[in-house]
């Protein structure tokens, strides 16, 4: 049975030399290192693959007058003649082209916000109508009712968050977010064992909202982050924007009774939507892999009884990326 020997070069000095015997089941592969017969063989390699029953567009693809030298000209000289060629510049030129992988682009927030309005309007009807009056009623035995203004200055009025948003580039976010709950003040007072006081307060407030963040020096990564230092030096601030929709339900009682018995009773409720303007800053430190903690600020103008509602709000969360 007839035996065809070729060669394929894969450097200078290395051949890889093919003895074909029969059917290509059969087909018999060795490596040597002489270099006198390559041409020879190089040509005998050009017929055997002439006469393979293969269509003409894969055998395109094997044809080695387009293959590249040297690794040098791939980058170089690419496909040549609408031929597909297999060549190193079909690869990224740097590792920057590839996408982030590691971190991801999407993200969740999940943390705690403490609003700080300002409360004027409703902590002026409490000094009329109860602390004022009880002031001069029982001297030295009343004490001021506790209220929403005590509840914020204490730092108590902390509502959850959860958020989700997405990375636009390097230096741009975008999110949005819920919030919500409840809050309920009791107050209640004896006088002389005969007059009791109650007033009490409560509020269920949920919240919507989105912000853009801006990145003036990049968004920060937490690849290399392994200490607290390096955690800090790589920590980044943001400027943000952002408007929130909230619907407030509230109520509030202050009733007296002599004996047990209700002598005076006064309330107020409402009910109301409101919308608001949110501009900000954030800081951002890196923990390490795809998570990182948040601290926010911003001040809130709302459409509607601004001197109610409208003051600072504060932020702690934490952020995962996926």
């Amino acid at each position: 049975m007839p035996v065809s020997r070729v060669a394929l070069c894969l450097g200078p000095l290395v051949y890889i030399s093919v003895a074909v015997c029969g059917p290509p089941s059969h087909s018999v592969i060795a490596v040597g290192g002489s270099r006198g017969s390559a041409a020879a063989e190089h040509g005998a390699l050009r017929s055997l693959l002439s006469n393979l029953s293969m269509p003409s567009s894969l055998r395109d693809e094997f044809r080695f007058g387009t293959w590249p030298r040297t690794p040098a000209n791939a980058w170089r000289d690419g496909p040549r003649q609408g031929r597909r060629t297999l060549g190193l510049s079909t690869l990224p030129e740097r590792a920057s082209d590839q996408p982030d992988v590691a971190q991801g682009r999407w993200f969740f927030d999940f943390g705690i916000t403490q609003y700080w309005p300002r409360l004027r309007p409703s902590q002026k009807l409490i000094a009329d109508r109860i602390t004022g009056p009880n002031r001069l009623l029982f001297p030295g035995q009343f004490h001021d009712v506790t209220t929403f203004r005590d509840a914020r200055n204490d730092g108590t009025l902390l509502l959850p968050f959860v958020g989700v948003g997405r990375d636009l580039s390097d230096a741009w976010s975008l999110s949005g977010y819920i919030t919500g709950g409840s809050r309920r003040i009791d107050n209640s007072q004896r006088f002389n064992g005969i007059v009791t006081l109650r007033a009490d307060f409560k509020a269920d407030l949920f919240a919507f909202g989105m912000k853009a963040s801006l990145y003036p020096l990049g968004r920060p990564t937490g690849d290399a982050v392994e200490t607290l230092s390096q955690a800090l030096k790589a920590s980044r601030f943001s400027i943000d924007q952002g408007f929130e929709v909230e619907y407030l339900d509230g109520h509030g009682v202050g009733e007296v009774r002599v004996l047990g018995i209700p002598v005076s009773r006064t309330s107020r409720s409402y009910a109301e939507w409101n919308v608001s303007y949110n501009p900000g800053l954030s800081w951002e430190m890196p923990l390490g892999g795809r998570w990182s903690f948040l601290l926010g600020a911003s001040y809130h103008f709302h459409a509607y009884r601004p001197t109610e509602f409208d003051g600072w709000n504060f932020s702690a969360s934490v952020r995962v990326r996926f």
